[in-house]
C-alpha cells in the first residue's frame, strides 16, 4: 500500500512539474512584456514632460477624427451624418460636427502662452482652402479648457454665429464674405499640424464644401458684419447688453480704462465679453494674423444709463514672434436700464 501511495505521489509530481515549469515560463514572458510596456510608457511620458506639455497622438485623416457639415442643428455627429450638406447657398445656416474616436485631448496642440507661461492652453486649427490643394485661405484657432479634453464630439456653428464658449467660429463667414459671385469648391480642414506647407492628407479631418454664390453673397456679407454681435450678445439687437465672459487681462483692461477715460467716461463697471482671444488669419492675398476680444463698460450720464463696447485687436508681429500693442475702437451711448449698471 505504501509503495503504491508513493508511486502515485511520484506520478503526480511528474505531471505537475512540466505544468509548473510552463506556468513559470508564461509568468516570465508576461513580466518581460510588462517591463517593455512600462519602458514605452516611460519614453512617452519623458517626451511629454520634457517640455511639460502633452504630445498629440498620431492620427489617420478622416479615421481618428471625422467631420461633417450640415445646414441644421442636430444633437449628435451620427444624426448630422445622415443630413450632410454638399452645397451651400448664400444665407443658409451652417454647422460643423466633429467626432473623435477616443477624445479631444488626444489630438490638441498644447503650448504656453507668452502672457501667462505658467499655464497650458490647448488648441486646434480650422482652415478653409481650395479642394485638393495645399493652399490655406483662412484659418481660425479654437482654444479649449482642460475640462474640454474629455469630449468625444464637438458641434460648432459656422453661420450666422452663436453665443457661448466655442459655440461658433467665423472662418466660413470670413471666407464667404470676401468671395465674388460664382461657385467655389472649398474644403474645411481640422488640423493640429502648424507646418506650412504640408501634405494634402496631413490633417486630422477635412470635408468638402461647395459654396454657391452664383447670385451673390449679400446675405453672408450681412451675417459676417453681425457675427460679433451674435457671439457676444446672442442677438443683433444692441438693446441686449453683451454677456460677461471668463477672459481677463490686466494689461488689456488698462488699455480699455485709458480709452474710456479719454472719452470723459467714468465707468461703473468694466468686463470682458468672451472667454478667450478670437484668433484668426488670412493667407491670401497676403498674410494677416490678428486676435480680438470685446470689453463692455457701463456708465451714467445725468439720470440716464448707458453702456459701450471696446473692440480690442492685436496684430501679430512676425519679427517679434508675438502680438503687438492693442488697438481699440469704441461704440458708446447704447441705452441701458439703470438696474443693469453695476
Amino acid at each position: 500500500m505504501r509503495i503504491g501511495y508513493l508511486f502515485c505521489l511520484a506520478a503526480l509530481a511528474a505531471a505537475v512539474a512540466p505544468a509548473a515549469g510552463q506556468n513559470r515560463k508564461l509568468e516570465r514572458i508576461q513580466q518581460v512584456r510588462q517591463v517593455g510596456e512600462e519602458r514605452e510608457r516611460g519614453r512617452q511620458n519623458e517626451a511629454e514632460t520634457g517640455s511639460g506639455l502633452p504630445v498629440p497622438k498620431p492620427a489617420v485623416m478622416n479615421v481618428n477624427v471625422r467631420a461633417v457639415i450640415a445646414k441644421t442643428e442636430y444633437k449628435s455627429f451620427n444624426e448630422a451624418l445622415t443630413h450632410s450638406a454638399a452645397v451651400v447657398s448664400d444665407g443658409e445656416p451652417l454647422w460643423l460636427y466633429l467626432k473623435f474616436n477616443t477624445r479631444l485631448g488626444d489630438y490638441v496642440v498644447a503650448d504656453r502662452p507668452t502672457e501667462s507661461p505658467e499655464t497650458i492652453r490647448y488648441r486646434l486649427f480650422f482652415e478653409i482652402g481650395p479642394q485638393g490643394d495645399v493652399m490655406t485661405l483662412n484659418q481660425y484657432v479654437l482654444e479649449f479648457t482642460k475640462d474640454d479634453l474629455a469630449l468625444q464630439e464637438l458641434k460648432i456653428n459656422l453661420a450666422p454665429g452663436l453665443r457661448g464658449r466655442n459655440a461658433a467660429i467665423p472662418i466660413f463667414l470670413s471666407n464667404a464674405a470676401a468671395r465674388q459671385a460664382g461657385v467655389w469648391k472649398n474644403e474645411l480642414r481640422i488640423t493640429n499640424n502648424t507646418a506650412f506647407p504640408r501634405g494634402k492628407d496631413e490633417n486630422l479631418a477635412k470635408v468638402n464644401l461647395n459654396l454657391d454664390l452664383a447670385k451673390g453673397r449679400l446675405k453672408y456679407s450681412q451675417m459676417e458684419q453681425g457675427y460679433d454681435s451674435m457671439v457676444i450678445r446672442g442677438s443683433l439687437d444692441t438693446a441686449v447688453i453683451p454677456f460677461p465672459g471668463s477672459f481677463y487681462s490686466q494689461r488689456v483692461k488698462a488699455a480699455v480704462d485709458d480709452a474710456v477715460a479719454r472719452e470723459g467716461i467714468k465707468p461703473a463697471r468694466v468686463y470682458f465679453a468672451g472667454d478667450a482671444w478670437s484668433e484668426s488669419a488670412v493667407f491670401a492675398p497676403g498674410l494677416s494674423r490678428v486676435r480680438k476680444i470685446y470689453a463692455v463698460f457701463t456708465y451714467k450720464k445725468g439720470q440716464s444709463c448707458f453702456y459701450g463696447t471696446a473692440r480690442i485687436e492685436e496684430s501679430y508681429d512676425t519679427m517679434a514672434n508675438d502680438f503687438g500693442e492693442p488697438a481699440l475702437s469704441l461704440q458708446k451711448d447704447l441705452p441701458l436700464s439703470c438696474s443693469a449698471l453695476n
